[in-house]
């Protein structure tokens, strides 16, 4: 997906499950969090995964790749590639992390972290970035 904000700043996200990242040493990369291969093998942090899927986004000043399953990221800025730390439960515990926020909505009658408008929003992105026209309207979904 190629992106144009407001400020000016273009964007591109690119999603790679089918391929074998080339950047990274040996053709893979430890797991910092429990997760799976492409193979659908379960791995256990700090376990071997030599193909990890993972979202590269390009940006006009840098790239970041997140290697979502492995739960490690990696910043370029110029001066090559650096990781940088990932905050809370490691994969797959994160999907615990959003039930609890869910429950915990719930349990105090408030608005969730991240709504049904919100998941609206994305999905009206995803199917505008698969050339499905300009997505529907929010109201329509």
């Amino acid at each position: 997906m190629i992106a144009k904000y407001p400020s000016g700043a273009i964007g591109h996200l690119l999603y790679n499950n089918a391929t074998f990242p080339v950047t990274l040493p040996n053709e893979g990369i430890f797991a910092g969090g429990a997760g799976w291969g492409n193979d659908g093998q379960y791995v256990s942090a700090g376990g071997w995964i030599s193909d990890p899927g993972s979202i590269c986004v390009l940006g006009t000043r840098g790239s970041l790749r997140i290697f979502h399953y492995a739960n490690a990221r990696f910043l370029n800025t110029g001066d090559g590639p650096r990781q940088v730390d990932v905050a809370g439960l490691p994969s797959p515990n994160h999907f615990a992390a959003q039930l609890a926020s869910c429950v915990d909505a719930i349990e105090a009658g408030s608005k969730p972290d991240v709504d049904a408008q919100d998941g609206l929003a994305a999905l009206s992105i995803i199917l505008e970035a698969g050339g499905f026209g300009n997505g529907p309207a929010l109201d329509q979904l």
